[in-house]
């Protein structure tokens, strides 16, 4: 009897080890598959597209150096464009005055992560007078551009169909060879609106003007009083002489109403004094 009791509690242990050790075979899957779970999660959020770009950004930047330092710094901020990798800065436009009040003025596109490099080069390249940024929210006719691309596409698509079922209709087949053909205009004029404003949102411009109006000497604006005086007096005689072409036809009018006034004042003070019979 005692044997047997014995082999009934070793048989109950083993059960409960038994259960046990399979409460933690269990929950050693769920451990393990944890953490790759929240890896896939991770992936799974890192590899979602980011949203598209739709602020167009356009920077300023305003220097002032000497009048014969202007073409020295226009030369090196075409050198500095033309560094940057391929594609990364365009040359929209260039303007270099020289002489007096040199200025001279660039324009242009470069990518974004290139732009804050290429701005810290250029303001060590002068005195800087002024700098700016300005943003433009291109959203809403990057959205209006996708969705007539859409309608149209699905409308050409649609007259392509019926132009296969109307090849025995002359007339009809013309009107519909008609109507795709200006749809087909129509899609290729908004297609280039929207990759303008995709490479509008896509690069930034940066405008840089380069002047030499503080760095200019002091006796500068004399100078350029006295090359302008025989430019200006011919000015004001001009003016003079217009003016008394307008005024003499006036002046005769003028006078001639004055000496008539005159007249017939005098003829009513005579009348007035004029005793009385």
């Amino acid at each position: 009897m005692r044997q047997i009791w014995i082999v009934t509690g070793l048989l109950l242990a083993l059960t409960g080890c038994g259960e046990r050790a399979a409460e933690h075979m269990a929950a050693a899957p769920a451990m393990v598959a944890g953490a790759p779970a929240q890896e896939a999660d991770k992936a799974v959020a890192d590899a979602a597209p980011a949203a598209p770009r739709t602020l167009a950004y356009e920077h300023s930047l305003t220097l002032d150096e000497a009048e014969d330092q202007v073409p020295v710094l226009y030369q090196k901020t075409l050198q500095l464009c033309q560094s940057m990798p391929s594609g990364a800065c365009t040359l929209l436009d260039a303007r270099l005055n020289t002489g007096e009040n040199a200025n001279a003025s660039l324009r242009l596109r470069v990518l974004p992560a290139q732009v804050k490099p290429l701005l810290s080069a250029l303001r060590t390249l002068g005195k800087v007078n002024s700098q700016s940024t300005s943003v433009e929210d291109l959203a809403a006719p990057m959205q209006d551009n996708a969705k007539k691309i859409a309608m149209l596409t699905a409308y050409r698509s649609q007259l392509e169909g019926l132009r296969t079922q109307a090849n025995r209709d002359v007339e009809a087949a013309i009107k519909i060879a008609r109507e795709l053909a200006q749809v087909q205009n129509e899609l290729e004029s908004v297609s280039g609106n929207l990759a303008h404003l995709e490479k509008r949102v896509n690069t930034e411009i940066v405008n840089l003007s380069i002047q030499s109006h503080s760095s200019a000497p002091f006796i500068a604006p004399i100078r350029a009083a006295l090359r302008e005086f025989m430019t200006n007096l011919a000015q004001g005689l001009a003016s003079a002489i217009t003016f008394l072409a307008y005024a003499l036809p006036w002046s005769l009018v003028l006078g001639l109403l004055g000496w008539v006034l005159r007249k017939l004042w005098l003829k009513v003070r005579r009348r007035k004094d004029a005793p009385v019979a």
